[in-house]
């Protein structure tokens, strides 16, 4: 656990500053110098109240907001520690969270929690261009990396095109790899969401319902064939979008 020295946070008129905010850029000032590197616990908010000589308020408030932020992350019962960086996705393609997860020199972890043959509702049966009443494979992921919950993965899937599917180990290959394989993708619609998690995802995700979460709303194309429409809901702080873009002249 760190052990930082005491520190003097100014009060009154010698700063205009609230005593939050200070902690805050303490707190992110020995993230970024890194003398508290990733993964450290932090002391606990009596050390940092004693440390600090404020009250546990205060304290309570800076922590709770760098939670959100993502800087930190809270283990009830356990404690506070600097937070991973988020896993990195890009924003102008189809990706693979496997290999992204990899690429920060983390191992990716899933547990399939759904893999089944469903009738679909009017609503996924349009998304996929299907007559209504028609049945499609459906399958629910969770994803991991080194232990951390970082993405809820749901697919509804043309069987037609995929006709396979649902007989597929997608803790050996995710189901982003097989569907690439067997009906490689030629279009791609993506939409991106600021929500707050279903009370059925905060278990699963471990979050409570003020968590704050990126959602992911996909239909992939094969050729003129709809492959799959798709739902992937990640913890703020866990997950993050980003694309590099080249305009020609």
């Amino acid at each position: 656990m760190l052990r930082p020295r005491r520190t003097v946070i100014q009060t009154g008129a010698a700063s205009a500053t609230p005593l939050y905010q200070q902690i805050k850029t303490l707190v992110q000032s020995k993230i970024t110098s890194g003398d508290w590197r990733i993964g450290a616990q932090l002391p606990t908010e009596h050390e940092l109240v004693r440390l600090l000589g404020v009250s546990r308020m205060t304290i309570s408030r800076a922590l709770n907001e760098l939670t959100a932020s993502g800087v930190l992350t809270r283990k009830p019962g356990v404690g506070t520690f600097v937070a991973e960086r988020p896993v990195h996705a890009a924003l102008f393609e189809v990706s693979d969270i496997a290999a992204e997860i990899a690429a920060r020199g983390r191992v990716h972890g899933c547990e399939v929690l759904a893999l089944e043959r469903q009738q679909a509702t009017d609503f996924i049966a349009d998304r996929l261009a299907l007559p209504p009443g028609s049945h499609v494979y459906y399958s629910r992921v969770l994803h991991y990396s080194s232990g951390d919950r970082v993405q809820l993965e749901e697919r509804w899937i043309n069987p037609l095109v995929a006709p396979d599917y649902v007989h597929q180990d997608f803790t050996k290959m995710t189901t982003h790899h097989y569907l690439a394989t067997v009906a490689p993708t030629s279009e791609l619609d993506q939409s991106v969401h600021a929500v707050l998690p279903r009370s059925a995802e905060m278990p699963i995700l471990e979050v409570d319902g003020a968590t704050p979460c990126l959602l992911i709303l996909q239909r992939i194309w094969s050729g003129r064939a709809i492959v799959s429409t798709n739902r992937m809901v990640s913890p703020g702080n866990r997950h993050s979008l980003g694309g590099h873009l080249v305009v020609q002249p």
